[in-house]
């Protein structure tokens, strides 16, 4: 009873999870524990002091840095309108692209590492060789907020992550390839050649980059490269490429409910394919969940109990009847009342004690054996990891034998995380409470007739 009580409750509850190895692999399917206002993505509205997040997905084209053929997205035009109708402190981003760059060894050459893969140059039909540059638009109000630096209107910037050599120089034209993904999303419909302008560098770094939470969420895996491209909404459409329309839109609105709905209303239409959450949505959302989730384990515990106390009841019951000759000769020879209760709670209490013990032995076994899959897990991790490159199949094997232990153990749902005593303790005082007054209810009602009865008994 303690032992299923304890671990269901360690199976439900989020306190402290969704850090460890096994939620943040690409073989888990856990998510941490999000906040009251915290979106899919991992933006917080709260934190942000905005009231709506507008989402557009890119696609499947992007495998091939192909951008899609007919992407959902809000232009600059857009933006401006919906600022027009009472959305404020607006910050807007695209999905992370990608623009093809010449890389012959020229002055103007790009020097970077990420070179396209020979299949994908054949794929878009280009003989030269070219390098794939990480590429993202933003607003300049985003752009002030993350990196507190402007952006020439006519000239794209370049995010120095990490301080190389391999990096764009400003106010140096470049040759840059737009290539546009047909109707399967996997194949080239149409590639643009363009000039590009790099107007000036901004330096960071990938630790100041996630101690911001919106750029975090955001920027996605460009924190690790070298650098990227950063140009805004409106030099992406006067250069023609085609990523040219914002993707994630944050803004807050006046008003309430109504008044955000307005905004929506006036200013997305169905050709943007703009997926909108909303803070009242989120509050709405989490406090479902949450209701939903508490009220299931407080379902289940009470079906637990109702099992427990019934069959404690008829135990107890059996007992006192095997023993009421035995309470009739101590209560004739002037054990009062209520010291026979007493004895009967202590004497009772003596089962619950003893599963106690056994319960808190069970637990901890438990959660030493995950604790030690959890540890063998990591480990495989790691091996699989240093494996990739030089030996796939075994890197392959390995990653059936993490799944293996994953569904196994059921490590993805981290039981061995999350404090247990609190719970043990509190289901144990609930035990031994309901075990005292099942005794007293029974003694109360029960003893005396059954005593009554065997004493009638005795005396036919």
């Amino acid at each position: 009873m303690i032992f299923t009580s304890v671990v269901c409750y360690l199976y439900c509850v989020n306190d402290g999870k969704g850090e460890t190895v096994v939620a943040q692999t690409t073989l888990s399917s856990y998510f941490a524990p999000k906040g009251i206002y915290e979106a899919e993505s991992g933006i917080d509205l709260d934190k942000l002091g905005c009231d709506c997040y507008l989402t557009a997905d890119m696609g499947i084209a992007q495998a091939n840095y192909l951008a899609p053929h007919d992407a959902g997205g809000m232009k600059q035009s857009d933006i401006d309108a919906l600022c027009k109708n009472g959305a404020e402190n607006t910050y807007c981003c695209s999905e992370p692209f990608y623009i093809l760059a010449d890389a012959d060894g020229t002055e103007n050459s790009i020097l970077l590492s990420n070179l396209m893969r020979e299949e994908n140059r054949q794929i878009l039909g280009l003989e030269k060789d070219t390098s794939a540059i990480p590429c993202i638009l933003m607003s300049d109000a985003l752009i002030r907020k993350l990196f507190g630096a402007e952006i020439s209107a006519d000239g794209a910037a370049w995010v120095s992550v990490m301080d190389q050599e391999n990096t764009l120089v400003a106010d140096t034209p470049y040759t840059i390839y737009s290539a546009k993904a047909d109707k399967t999303g996997w194949m080239p419909e149409e590639i643009l050649e363009r000039e590009m302008t790099v107007s000036n560098t901004i330096h960071t770094d990938a630790e100041t980059l996630n101690e911001d939470e919106f750029a975090s969420a955001v920027l996605v895996d460009l924190r690790y490269y070298t650098g990227f491209l950063l140009m805004n909404g409106e030099y992406a459409e006067t250069l023609g490429i085609f990523n040219n329309s914002y993707h994630k839109v944050l803004f807050k609105a006046q008003g309430n409910e109504d008044q955000l709905r307005n905004i929506l209303a006036a200013s997305v239409t169905n050709k943007m394919r703009m997926k909108a959450t909303t803070r009242y949505e989120l509050k709405r959302n989490y406090i479902y969940n949450n209701v939903n989730k508490y009220s299931t384990i407080l379902c289940l515990f009470v079906l637990l109990f109702s099992i427990y106390i019934i069959g404690y009841c008829n135990v107890l019951k059996l007992k006192l009847r095997q023993k009421a000759g035995t309470f009739h000769i101590i209560r004739s020879l002037g054990l009062t009342h209520k010291k026979l209760t007493v004895y009967l709670i202590a004497d009772s209490l003596k089962q619950p004690i003893i599963s106690m013990i056994a319960g808190a032995g069970v637990i901890g076994i438990f959660r030493r054996i995950l604790m030690d899959k959890y540890d063998t897990y990591c480990e495989l991790i790691t091996k699989r990891d240093s494996l990739m490159s030089t030996d796939s199949a075994a890197a392959d094997v390995i990653s059936e034998q993490l799944r293996s232990l994953r569904y196994t153990y059921l490590l993805g749902d981290e039981m061995w995380v999350p404090s247990w005593f609190q719970a043990f303790a509190v289901i144990s005082l609930v035990i031994c409470v309901l075990c005292i007054v099942c005794v007293a209810f029974i003694q109360k009602k029960h003893i005396k007739s059954e005593l009554s009865d065997d004493f009638s008994d005795r005396k036919e």
